[in-house]
């Protein structure tokens, strides 16, 4: 297992996603903690394959309160953005979809950001003959895998002679 990430919510339920590679190809795997009270009944689910192809990496999670999950990672063949969503105290995900949907170059470097309201905003560099920020947002509504990725934008441009994002 490498790079995993966790997120948690209110009421003590966990969220684990990480890369694993079987020597020939890599998958993003996924388990839930289910806290209980009673002593003894807290556990963790089986691992759940998210996705094994393309090469995914660096997964990034957010959780909101209720327990609702958003995973992102990187795809490095060729180098996408991708997304995945989970209801609360479930392990039933949406099929993945490429939130860099028709941007060129390479998409890298996923972060994901999780509202109680059910509003995700994924962030990510690009880099197509300079380097800039972007960001799509998803917009959970009833049920919670009907929602949808907004067409990415562009948020900043690396300027070379700054030290950051302007």
């Amino acid at each position: 297992a490498q790079k995993p990430t966790i997120g948690r919510d209110d009421a003590g339920n966990a969220i684990v996603a990480w890369t694993q590679s079987d020597g020939l190809s890599t998958s993003l795997a996924v388990s839930r903690y289910i806290y209980s009270r009673d002593a003894g009944l807290s556990r963790w689910t089986d691992a759940g394959i998210l996705d094994d192809a393309g090469s995914p990496n660096f997964p990034r999670i957010a959780v909101d309160p209720s327990g609702y999950a958003v995973v992102v990672w990187q795809k490095n063949s060729p180098n996408e953005v991708w997304a995945v969503a989970c209801g609360a105290l479930s392990d039933t995900w949406t099929s993945p979809v490429k939130v860099s949907a028709g941007l060129t170059g390479a998409n890298d470097s996923p972060d994901v950001a999780l509202d109680g309201q059910g509003r995700a905003t994924a962030v990510w560099r690009r880099y197509d003959a300079g380097y800039s920020l972007w960001a799509s947002s998803w917009d959970r509504t009833t049920p919670w895998d009907a929602g949808s990725w907004t067409p990415p934008v562009e948020i900043g441009v690396w300027d070379a002679g700054v030290t950051g994002f302007i």
